[in-house]
Protein backbone atom coordinates (compact mmCIF):
# COMPACT_ATOMS: atom_id res chain seq x y z
CA UNK A 1 0.00 0.00 0.00
CA UNK A 2 1.48 3.70 -0.86
CA UNK A 3 2.06 5.62 1.97
CA UNK A 4 0.14 8.83 1.84
CA UNK A 5 0.39 11.98 4.00
CA UNK A 6 -1.99 14.60 3.15
CA UNK A 7 -3.61 14.92 6.47
CA UNK A 8 -3.12 16.12 10.10
CA UNK A 9 -3.94 12.79 10.96
CA UNK A 10 -0.22 11.34 9.45
CA UNK A 11 1.72 13.61 11.14
CA UNK A 12 3.22 11.25 13.65
CA UNK A 13 4.33 9.09 10.81
CA UNK A 14 6.10 12.14 9.68
CA UNK A 15 7.75 12.22 12.87
CA UNK A 16 8.76 8.54 12.87
CA UNK A 17 9.87 8.22 9.40
CA UNK A 18 12.35 11.83 10.38
CA UNK A 19 13.55 9.54 13.35
CA UNK A 20 13.49 6.49 11.10
CA UNK A 21 16.45 8.49 8.93
CA UNK A 22 18.37 9.45 11.80
CA UNK A 23 18.51 6.47 13.21
CA UNK A 24 20.04 4.44 10.60
CA UNK A 25 21.19 6.93 8.32
CA UNK A 26 20.64 8.07 5.01
CA UNK A 27 23.10 8.49 1.63
CA UNK A 28 21.81 11.97 0.29
CA UNK A 29 23.49 11.17 -3.49
CA UNK A 30 20.72 14.41 -4.71
CA UNK A 31 22.80 17.21 -3.75
CA UNK A 32 24.81 16.69 -6.67
CA UNK A 33 22.06 17.52 -9.13
CA UNK A 34 22.45 20.85 -8.25
CA UNK A 35 25.43 23.18 -8.24
CA UNK A 36 25.81 27.31 -7.72
CA UNK A 37 24.01 28.96 -4.70
CA UNK A 38 23.74 27.82 -1.55
CA UNK A 39 19.82 27.41 -0.97
CA UNK A 40 19.53 29.14 2.04
CA UNK A 41 16.81 27.19 3.69
CA UNK A 42 16.84 27.17 7.56
CA UNK A 43 15.35 23.87 8.58
CA UNK A 44 15.98 20.25 8.50
CA UNK A 45 15.84 18.76 4.69
CA UNK A 46 15.64 15.32 6.08
CA UNK A 47 12.14 16.25 8.82
CA UNK A 48 9.12 15.71 5.44
CA UNK A 49 6.99 17.47 8.32
CA UNK A 50 9.62 20.18 8.75
CA UNK A 51 9.89 21.08 4.99
CA UNK A 52 6.23 20.32 4.58
CA UNK A 53 5.37 22.97 6.77
CA UNK A 54 8.06 25.06 5.47
CA UNK A 55 7.07 25.82 2.33
CA UNK A 56 3.08 25.22 2.94
CA UNK A 57 2.87 22.35 1.24
CA UNK A 58 -0.87 19.46 1.45
CA UNK A 59 1.76 16.48 1.62
CA UNK A 60 3.83 14.01 0.00
CA UNK A 61 3.32 10.44 -1.22
CA UNK A 62 5.77 7.96 -1.65
CA UNK A 63 5.45 4.65 -3.79
CA UNK A 64 5.94 1.10 -2.90
CA UNK A 65 9.17 0.64 -4.54
CA UNK A 66 10.86 3.73 -3.61
CA UNK A 67 13.56 2.74 -0.44
CA UNK A 68 13.75 4.44 2.69
CA UNK A 69 16.83 6.12 1.42
CA UNK A 70 15.21 7.34 -2.01
CA UNK A 71 12.45 8.66 -0.37
CA UNK A 72 15.14 10.85 1.80
CA UNK A 73 16.77 11.87 -1.60
CA UNK A 74 13.37 12.88 -2.82
CA UNK A 75 12.41 15.10 -0.34
CA UNK A 76 15.77 16.82 0.20
CA UNK A 77 16.04 17.06 -3.73
CA UNK A 78 12.31 18.69 -3.74
CA UNK A 79 12.50 21.29 -0.63
CA UNK A 80 16.06 22.58 -2.24
CA UNK A 81 14.34 22.68 -5.76
CA UNK A 82 10.78 24.52 -3.96
CA UNK A 83 13.92 26.82 -2.19
CA UNK A 84 15.04 28.05 -5.75
CA UNK A 85 11.85 28.54 -7.64
CA UNK A 86 10.85 30.57 -4.44
CA UNK A 87 14.08 32.60 -5.01
CA UNK A 88 13.79 33.20 -8.87
CA UNK A 89 10.18 33.62 -9.15
CA UNK A 90 9.18 34.93 -5.88
CA UNK A 91 5.43 33.19 -5.46
CA UNK A 92 5.73 32.17 -1.52
CA UNK A 93 4.90 29.60 -0.45
CA UNK A 94 5.57 27.57 -3.15
CA UNK A 95 3.28 24.93 -1.62
CA UNK A 96 0.39 27.38 -2.62
CA UNK A 97 -0.67 27.57 0.81
CA UNK A 98 -1.37 24.24 1.61
CA UNK A 99 -3.41 23.13 -1.57
CA UNK A 100 -0.53 21.07 -4.02
CA UNK A 101 0.90 17.97 -2.54
CA UNK A 102 3.83 15.58 -4.13
CA UNK A 103 4.37 12.17 -4.92
CA UNK A 104 7.18 10.40 -5.79
CA UNK A 105 6.71 7.12 -7.67
CA UNK A 106 3.41 6.68 -6.45
CA UNK A 107 0.62 7.71 -9.37
CA UNK A 108 2.28 6.40 -12.19
CA UNK A 109 -0.03 5.92 -15.19
CA UNK A 110 1.76 2.82 -16.38
CA UNK A 111 1.06 2.02 -20.33
CA UNK A 112 3.41 1.68 -23.32
CA UNK A 113 4.40 4.97 -23.24
CA UNK A 114 4.34 6.01 -19.70
CA UNK A 115 4.31 9.92 -18.88
CA UNK A 116 7.85 10.53 -16.73
CA UNK A 117 5.60 13.20 -14.23
CA UNK A 118 2.19 14.54 -14.42
CA UNK A 119 -0.16 16.67 -12.88
CA UNK A 120 -3.62 15.53 -11.41
CA UNK A 121 -5.90 19.02 -11.51
CA UNK A 122 -8.36 17.20 -9.05
CA UNK A 123 -6.08 16.52 -6.09
CA UNK A 124 -3.57 19.01 -6.90
CA UNK A 125 -0.63 16.49 -6.94
CA UNK A 126 2.46 16.24 -8.96
CA UNK A 127 3.68 13.15 -8.90
CA UNK A 128 7.31 12.47 -10.04
CA UNK A 129 8.12 9.04 -11.70
CA UNK A 130 11.27 6.91 -9.88
CA UNK A 131 12.58 6.11 -13.13
CA UNK A 132 12.15 9.64 -15.20
CA UNK A 133 11.25 12.44 -12.45
CA UNK A 134 14.02 14.30 -12.21
CA UNK A 135 14.59 17.66 -14.73
CA UNK A 136 10.39 17.59 -14.56
CA UNK A 137 9.36 19.14 -11.67
CA UNK A 138 9.53 22.65 -13.27
CA UNK A 139 7.48 21.94 -16.06
CA UNK A 140 4.74 20.05 -13.55
CA UNK A 141 4.94 22.73 -11.24
CA UNK A 142 4.27 25.63 -14.70
CA UNK A 143 1.00 23.18 -14.97
CA UNK A 144 0.09 23.98 -11.32
CA UNK A 145 0.28 27.44 -11.30
CA UNK A 146 -1.65 27.50 -14.32
CA UNK A 147 -4.06 25.22 -12.75
CA UNK A 148 -3.81 27.15 -9.15
CA UNK A 149 -4.52 30.40 -10.16
CA UNK A 150 -7.02 30.03 -13.08
CA UNK A 151 -9.34 27.91 -10.62
CA UNK A 152 -8.86 30.12 -7.57
CA UNK A 153 -8.06 33.62 -9.13
CA UNK A 154 -9.02 34.50 -12.46
CA UNK A 155 -11.90 32.33 -12.56
CA UNK A 156 -13.64 31.41 -15.74
CA UNK A 157 -16.04 28.94 -16.38
CA UNK A 158 -14.92 27.79 -19.39
CA UNK A 159 -12.01 26.37 -17.95
CA UNK A 160 -9.96 26.19 -14.73
CA UNK A 161 -7.03 26.94 -16.35
CA UNK A 162 -5.28 30.24 -17.02
CA UNK A 163 -4.21 29.03 -20.39
CA UNK A 164 -7.25 27.37 -20.72
CA UNK A 165 -5.76 23.84 -20.85
CA UNK A 166 -6.35 21.27 -23.37
CA UNK A 167 -7.07 23.96 -26.24
CA UNK A 168 -5.14 24.28 -29.28
CA UNK A 169 -6.65 27.84 -30.16
CA UNK A 170 -2.86 29.13 -29.43
CA UNK A 171 -4.32 32.63 -31.52
CA UNK A 172 -6.33 33.94 -28.72
CA UNK A 173 -5.19 37.35 -28.01
CA UNK A 174 -4.59 39.19 -24.64
CA UNK A 175 -7.02 41.97 -25.93
CA UNK A 176 -10.59 39.92 -25.27
CA UNK A 177 -9.75 40.09 -22.05
CA UNK A 178 -10.90 42.87 -19.44
CA UNK A 179 -8.78 44.91 -16.62
CA UNK A 180 -10.62 42.00 -14.72
CA UNK A 181 -8.73 38.92 -15.82
CA UNK A 182 -5.38 40.78 -15.41
CA UNK A 183 -3.75 36.51 -15.25
CA UNK A 184 -5.26 35.33 -17.78
CA UNK A 185 -4.57 38.34 -20.10
CA UNK A 186 -0.97 38.08 -19.02
CA UNK A 187 -0.50 33.76 -19.49
CA UNK A 188 -2.65 34.40 -22.90
CA UNK A 189 0.18 37.26 -24.13
CA UNK A 190 2.72 35.20 -23.27
CA UNK A 191 1.65 31.92 -25.38
CA UNK A 192 0.45 34.49 -27.81
CA UNK A 193 3.88 36.04 -28.44
CA UNK A 194 5.53 33.00 -28.58
CA UNK A 195 3.33 31.42 -31.38
CA UNK A 196 1.76 34.49 -33.47
CA UNK A 197 4.00 37.33 -34.93
CA UNK A 198 3.30 40.87 -34.90
CA UNK A 199 2.64 40.54 -38.60
CA UNK A 200 -0.26 38.24 -37.40
CA UNK A 201 1.39 34.96 -39.22
CA UNK A 202 3.39 32.20 -36.62
CA UNK A 203 6.00 32.29 -35.64
CA UNK A 204 9.31 29.99 -35.93
CA UNK A 205 8.46 28.22 -32.76
CA UNK A 206 4.80 28.39 -34.18
CA UNK A 207 5.32 26.67 -37.42
CA UNK A 208 7.65 24.14 -35.76
CA UNK A 209 5.24 22.90 -33.68
CA UNK A 210 2.20 22.94 -36.55
CA UNK A 211 3.04 19.95 -37.79
CA UNK A 212 3.13 17.62 -34.36
CA UNK A 213 -0.02 15.94 -32.58
CA UNK A 214 -2.51 17.73 -31.04
CA UNK A 215 -0.90 16.95 -27.70
CA UNK A 216 2.28 19.24 -27.90
CA UNK A 217 -0.14 22.71 -29.34
CA UNK A 218 -2.18 21.83 -25.73
CA UNK A 219 -2.14 25.69 -24.48
CA UNK A 220 -1.03 24.07 -21.19
CA UNK A 221 1.83 22.09 -22.74
CA UNK A 222 2.64 25.43 -24.66
CA UNK A 223 3.05 27.22 -21.38
CA UNK A 224 4.75 24.14 -19.25
CA UNK A 225 7.41 24.19 -21.43
CA UNK A 226 7.88 27.87 -21.68
CA UNK A 227 7.90 27.82 -17.72
CA UNK A 228 10.38 25.36 -17.63
CA UNK A 229 12.45 27.15 -19.70
CA UNK A 230 12.01 30.20 -18.00
CA UNK A 231 12.57 28.73 -14.95
CA UNK A 232 15.63 27.28 -16.16
CA UNK A 233 17.03 30.65 -17.74
CA UNK A 234 16.59 32.54 -14.36
CA UNK A 235 18.45 29.81 -12.49
CA UNK A 236 21.60 30.41 -14.68
CA UNK A 237 21.22 33.90 -14.00
CA UNK A 238 21.48 33.69 -10.28
CA UNK A 239 24.32 31.14 -10.38
CA UNK A 240 22.58 28.15 -10.08
CA UNK A 241 22.01 24.97 -11.93
CA UNK A 242 19.86 22.27 -10.29
CA UNK A 243 19.30 19.24 -12.78
CA UNK A 244 16.64 17.92 -10.44
CA UNK A 245 14.39 21.04 -11.37
CA UNK A 246 14.73 21.52 -14.91
CA UNK A 247 17.01 20.14 -18.09
CA UNK A 248 20.62 21.66 -18.19
CA UNK A 249 19.96 21.98 -22.28
CA UNK A 250 16.55 22.31 -23.88
CA UNK A 251 16.96 20.81 -27.52
CA UNK A 252 14.13 19.66 -30.34
CA UNK A 253 11.47 21.22 -31.78
CA UNK A 254 8.79 21.41 -28.95
CA UNK A 255 11.03 24.22 -27.31
CA UNK A 256 12.23 27.89 -27.82
CA UNK A 257 15.54 28.76 -29.16
CA UNK A 258 17.60 30.94 -27.03
CA UNK A 259 16.63 34.26 -28.75
CA UNK A 260 12.81 33.20 -29.46
CA UNK A 261 12.93 32.36 -25.32
CA UNK A 262 14.54 36.09 -24.43
CA UNK A 263 11.68 37.62 -26.29
CA UNK A 264 9.38 35.76 -24.14
CA UNK A 265 11.12 36.73 -20.55
CA UNK A 266 9.67 40.04 -20.50
CA UNK A 267 6.17 38.76 -20.65
CA UNK A 268 6.72 36.08 -17.91
CA UNK A 269 8.26 38.08 -15.48
CA UNK A 270 4.85 40.48 -16.03
CA UNK A 271 2.42 37.22 -15.36
CA UNK A 272 4.54 36.14 -12.43
CA UNK A 273 4.11 39.72 -10.77
CA UNK A 274 0.36 39.94 -11.17
CA UNK A 275 0.86 35.63 -9.63
CA UNK A 276 2.52 37.95 -6.56
CA UNK A 277 -0.16 40.69 -6.27
CA UNK A 278 -3.17 38.19 -6.59
CA UNK A 279 -1.71 36.31 -3.54
CA UNK A 280 -1.12 38.82 -1.06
Amino acid sequence: MQQVYKTSQNLRSYGRQAAYWRKHGVNITFNKLRTGKKPGLNLNLLNPIAVREHFKLAGFEYGNWLSQEERANWVWATAVALKDLERIIGIKPAGLNGDLAIAFGARGRGGSAPAVAHYEPSTMFINLTKKYGINSLAHEYGHALDHYFGNYYDQDPNSQFLSYGRSINWRMHPSKFTANHKLRKAMTDVIHTAMVGKDGRSTAYGKRLAGRKAYWLRRTEIFARIFEQYVQYKLKQNGIENKFLTKLKYEGSVYMKPAELKKIIPKMDYLMLEMRKALK
